[in-house]
């Protein structure tokens, strides 16, 4: 019986000292943690290449191990070619603590509420050869990065507006390590997108699905980058009209009006290459001046398909005001596409071009690039170039 009793009096004391060190692990991470946060000591930990990254917030808390809330975030880095910028009212999420002694950051998942986001091209600095040293940086894993509040995303002079959610996941590695875009997707309703202030679309729905395979940023530099990815874009909604002016001088000028076009696109790339099935569809009003002074209106339709080739129909037809007919029906071999070089298109394609325009002063320019081109040119004042592949 007493052996009994001066067991049971050793396991309470056991069991009192363990729920005493663990409240006490406890508050020390809470201390801790919440100290990190709201200090100046957390983001002078975070920004030490601020020329590469910058990471900035007004509070936060932390409750449990691992997991962290922040308000008004805002984060900014500067890579190879772009400044890139996004910015969020309140992120939340978990981070793996054991691996962060390994240099490894690592977050399953993080959600963000009310973001908008920026990207801005820059001259790209030369890439030297000593800027990829393998397994010498920290390693960034963003599993998944959920949003349902997407306000705004622009690119350069390219706004898109509307009501926004998207799934992203990244993975990184400083130092010239390489990188990854994992399986992502965005939807936007209600979209409107504009370029330098002029509305372009509206009343739009956008789907994208992504991923950009592992790779250094020697490996795939700028619009190369599209040899390294998967895409998908679905997209419907109101387009503008277009304005065509052409000045006396022959500077030709093109703009946005409000109007009635109508867009359909559904676009899969591969790794460079479009998938068969791919389909475009963009019909818009066109009116403007030529450089004779004579106002048109005329109408554009564009379609675009893909099956083992790439087929690709234009028509403007000819009508009482107009000054402009186009009639294309061209056929190009293969679904690559010429990232840098399109004239290489060319001597893929089959088919024909047949159009009709005014240029005036501007006919010696016409003439040069049509019979670049291998098309001939007949007439005077309203040109005839037929061009046949």
């Amino acid at each position: 019986m007493n052996r009994t009793s001066s067991f049971s009096t050793s396991a309470m004391r056991w069991l009192r000292r363990t729920v005493l060190a663990l409240l006490l692990l406890y508050g020390a991470y809470l201390a801790a943690g919440n100290l990190f946060l709201n200090t100046s000591l957390g983001p002078s930990t975070v920004n030490r290449m601020p020329e590469k990254f910058q990471m900035h917030w007004s509070s936060g808390h932390t409750w449990w191990p691992g997991r962290i809330t922040i308000a008004n975030v805002k984060i900014q880095g500067h890579a190879v070619r772009a400044d890139w910028q996004v910015e969020a009212r309140r992120a939340s999420g978990r981070i793996a603590l054991l691996q962060l002694l390994r240099k490894h950051v690592h977050v399953p998942e993080l959600r963000v509420d009310s973001v908008s986001g920026s990207v801005d091209r820059k001259q790209a600095a030369p890439v030297s050869a000593s800027s990829s040293r393998s397994g010498e940086g920290w390693t960034l894993r963003f599993d998944r990065i959920v949003s349902a509040s997407i306000g705004q995303s622009r690119f350069g002079g390219l706004v898109l507006q509307g009501q926004g959610n998207a799934e992203v996941g990244f993975f990184k590695q400083l130092r010239g390590g390489p990188m990854a875009l994992l399986p992502s997707k965005a939807t936007f309703r209600n979209a409107r997108l504009t370029y330098g202030g002029a509305e372009w679309l509206r009343e739009g729905t956008l789907d994208a699905e992504f991923a950009i395979a592992q790779h250094r940023s020697t490996e795939a530099i700028g619009i190369d980058k599209l040899l390294k990815t998967d895409a998908r874009l679905k997209l419907d909604g109101v387009t503008a009209a277009l304005d065509i002016q052409v000045s006396p001088a022959g500077k030709v000028a093109v703009t946005s009006l409000p109007g009635k076009g109508n867009a359909h696109i559904d676009l899969a790339l591969s790794r460079g290459a479009l998938k068969p099935g791919s389909e475009l569809r963009w019909t818009a009003p066109v009116t403007g001046r030529d450089i004779a002074g004579g106002e048109h209106k005329d109408e554009l339709d564009i379609a675009l398909s893909v099956d083992r080739d790439i087929a690709l129909k234009m028509k403007v037809p000819p009508q009482a005001e107009g000054k402009l007919s186009v009639d294309a029906d061209l056929r190009i071999a293969g679904t690559q596409v010429p990232l840098r070089n399109f004239t290489t298109l060319i001597p893929r394609a089959s088919g024909h071009v047949v159009a009709r325009w005014r240029f005036g002063s501007l006919r010696w320019r016409a003439i040069s690039f049509l019979r670049h081109l291998g098309c001939r040119w007949t007439g005077r004042a309203m040109s005839m170039p037929t061009c046949r592949w």
